[in-house]
């Protein structure tokens, strides 16, 4: 069920930018040499006043990128979270920025800052965010797989919902089968491309699930002991497939709209088999 990747990754692409500011702030560092190795590294301290949680982020870089929950970091206060980026390439490194945007709340882009440019090299970012079980919107693009640790993102809160989205052929890992049990307003699941989302889970309360899928995008939601929802919605466009697993399924509506030669498929158990 679960897909592999490697922990650095070669990148050659081209690259686009836009910059909002917002209520947090960015400060960052001078690149420098990781542990006097062949990688650099570079650090964006992202701050905020009390009262200023980070809940959306958007992943705009290539490579792996790994969020991390860590209670220390909020110790002064201020510290919202902390992006650090790992690289081969003194260009790759210069070429990325985090800024700041409130178009669905308190939110940072992790981008590029050139509209046309091109370079190779090996990369990997690791987020640390300071506000536990805090971030309510998740999308990546360009990336290879986002990686969202235990306490990242919302899970036992009946008044929120929990957005995941993923375009071109980024995949977003979210969850364990065995740790967590997830009581939410909604979850809704959205990848474009070729993208794949992983959502796993002990247990799945929630009004509504949505997963939407377009091209040949793969979504996996997976639950352990049950999933509990009003409504279960699906629509795929293009050859998407929807895997929906769980011992014990309760749903008052059950629905998928296929346009194309998606599928969806519901099982107590077994294995994925794209």
């Amino acid at each position: 069920m679960m897909k592999c990747f490697s922990l650095l990754t070669a990148v050659a692409f081209a690259l686009t930018q836009s910059v909002v500011d917002g209520a947090l702030s960015v400060t960052s560092t001078e690149p420098t040499r990781s542990n006097n190795g062949p990688f650099l590294e570079k650090v964006w301290i992202i701050e905020g006043d009390a009262g200023d949680i980070l809940d959306d982020l958007k992943v705009q870089v290539a490579g792996n990128v790994f969020v991390d929950y860590d209670a220390s970091l909020a110790a002064d206060g201020k510290v919202a979270a902390r992006v650090i980026m790992r690289s081969s390439s003194p260009d790759m490194v210069g070429l990325v920025d985090v800024v700041v945007h409130e178009a669905d709340g308190n939110g940072i882009r992790i981008h590029y800052k050139n509209t046309n440019a091109r370079v190779v090299g090996e990369v990997v970012t690791q987020i640390i965010v300071s506000d536990r079980n805090a971030l309510s919107s998740v999308s990546a693009t360009h990336s290879d797989s986002v990686v969202l640790g235990d306490g990242v993102v919302v899970k036992d809160d009946p008044s929120t919902s929990l957005e995941l989205d993923t375009s071109g052929d980024a995949a977003i890992y979210v969850g364990s089968l065995t740790q967590d049990q997830v009581v939410l307003k909604s979850l809704s699941i959205a990848s474009s491309g070729d993208g794949y989302v992983q959502f796993l889970a002990s247990s799945i309360q929630a009004d509504a699930i949505t997963v939407s899928l377009s091209g040949d995008s793969k979504a996996v939601v997976a639950a352990t002991d049950r999933i509990t929802v009003d409504s279960m919605v699906s629509a795929i466009s293009g050859d998407g497939k929807i895997f929906v697993e769980t011992a014990n399924l309760q749903a008052q509506k059950l629905s998928a709209t296929l346009s194309g030669d998606g599928k969806v498929s519901y099982s107590s158990s077994g294995s994925i088999q794209w």
